[in-house]
């Protein structure tokens, strides 16, 4: 696997090149400019010289003083510039020549300039002016740039270096640290700013994304937990159902096999004594079949009503819930006037969304269900109201009856389930009543203070906003709006 180069050293060489190619740059052009300015001062020089040198030595030239025009050319030509230097007389004499050691004439500047007095020719002059020393120098500043150059570079690469480490590395590092943090589930770490534009975008990037992933996350799980509890509702559900089918094979084939068997026994009993001439027991005999296929059609007419009870209407309508309690009390008329039970019903109650035959069943046997365990109350009574508050109606159905013990009230509404009171029933009517009003999106309960206190049963029920008029009980032979004994209707 190649070797990779970190994003520090990048950007490190990338600085160290441009400063390097911009201190090339500088120096070579520093090195040009001084090289044009030494070349600018020899020219001046040797056209200074050339104006001098004849001036002085025109008058020895003139006066034929040879000694006197060796030694000012001695004082010119020991000059570092001057490469050579000659002076001839009109004739072409050579009277003084000088050549520095070591250098080329060939290379540098000539000049070569007649020497006149009075306007005469006295001589010539030749000089040479050298640019070794010039060349010298730019060499000498050459180096000097090169030491000052590599200084400075050692110095800029620390300086760019360190910077670089302090601006980018430290931050990307510690970006780096929290994004693994990040990627091992830290969702609710919050990368903060560098202080430098360009990461402080990728962290407000990073930020909103794992805030993204924070929020889809405690969605996914509040959707997990939903699920969750909806498996766990729907394996109750299914739990108490098996329970519930359980019990009503057992109880449906113990509470029709026993009336069939009765049946069966007083028939084999019937036919021995009409065999035999006794007719005597017909009567008793027939009485007790009958009453056995009556218990028979009870227990098969409440499982229909069960079976019926687990069905609604694909659209329900506002009811109003004196239109069902209405029908209700009629289908209950018989054992609430067998018992004597005053029925209490306000003039006024809320309407709520529902099917109405369906919560004629609820209150049918919630009635009937009060009706059978009155025990021997003297003064039986039925209170019903009804609220409606925050879009639900509370409605109670309380009676005085026998009441029910605290550890029987959580069973009550289970199929088959009958309390050990001597009452005859099947344990189907609050289970009934539990299916309805779960359907219709409400619930039920009960409260009892314990035998002999009676008991108030609770429905829940949606309202229905569609209808803002109340409904009122009409009067009834079997209920009003105020207390009365329907017994003695």
């Amino acid at each position: 696997m190649p070797r990779r180069t970190t994003l520090t050293w990048k950007l490190a060489w990338a600085l160290i090149g441009t400063i390097l190619g911009v201190l090339l740059l500088v120096g070579l052009g520093f090195y040009a400019l001084s090289r044009l300015q030494h070349e600018r001062e020899l020219v001046t020089r040797a056209n200074l010289y050339s104006r001098e040198l004849p001036d002085l030595l025109a008058e020895p030239l003139w006066i034929i003083d040879y000694e006197g025009v060796a030694q000012i050319a001695r004082i010119y030509a020991a000059r570092p510039e001057i490469a050579y230097l000659r002076v001839d007389d009109e004739r072409g004499q050579v009277l003084f020549e000088h050549r520095a050691a070591g250098t080329d004439t060939t290379d540098g500047i000539r000049r070569s300039m007649p020497v006149l007095h009075q306007d005469q020719p006295v001589g010539r002059i030749t000089m040479v002016f050298s640019t070794v020393p010039m060349r010298a120098e730019n060499r000498a500043m050459l180096r000097l740039l090169l030491v000052a150059g590599l200084l400075l570079i050692v110095f800029v690469t620390v300086l760019v270096i360190g910077l670089i480490r302090r601006v980018v590395q430290r931050p990307l590092t510690r970006l780096i640290d929290d994004l693994h943090r990040i990627e091992e589930g830290d969702y609710d770490r919050r990368l903060p700013a560098t202080g430098v534009a360009d990461l402080d975008a990728i962290v407000a990037a990073v930020n909103a994304m794992v805030a993204a992933i924070r929020e889809r996350d405690a969605r996914l799980r509040r959707l997990n937990e939903e699920l969750e509890e909806r498996v766990a509702r729907r394996t109750a559900d299914l739990q108490r159902k098996n329970e519930e089918l359980e019990r009503f094979v057992a109880v449906v084939s113990h509470d029709l096999k026993t009336p069939l068997t009765s049946v069966m026994g007083f028939l084999a009993l019937l036919r021995n004594d009409v065999t035999s001439g006794r007719m005597d027991t017909f009567d008793d005999y027939t009485g007790r079949m009958q009453r056995a296929l009556t218990r028979m059609q009870r227990l098969l007419d409440d499982l229909l009503e069960l079976a019926r009870s687990g069905q609604l209407p694909e659209k329900l309508e506002a009811v109003p819930l004196h239109e069902p309690l209405q029908e209700a009390l009629e289908q209950a008329a018989a054992p609430l006037q067998e018992r004597g039970v005053t029925v209490d019903v306000p003039p006024v109650l809320p309407v709520v969304r529902g099917d109405r035959h369906r919560l004629a069943e609820v209150f049918q046997n919630l009635l009937v269900n009060a009706a059978k365990y009155m025990g021997d109350q003297p003064a039986p009574r039925v209170v019903v109201r009804a609220t409606e508050q925050n879009g639900r109606v509370h409605c109670t159905v309380c009676d005085n009856g026998m009441g029910i013990p605290k550890e029987a009230q959580e069973k009550v509404f289970e199929l088959f389930s009958r309390l050990e009171t001597g009452v005859e029933g099947t344990g189907v009517g609050l289970a009934v009543v539990k299916r309805i009003v779960e359907l219709h999106g409400g619930r039920v309960w009960i409260e009892s203070e314990g035998p002999g206190r009676g008991t108030c049963f609770h429905l829940e029920l949606p309202a229905c906003a569609e209808d803002a008029h109340p409904g009122r009980i009409a009067p009834d032979p079997m209920a009003a709006s105020t207390e009365r004994d329907a017994g003695r209707g």
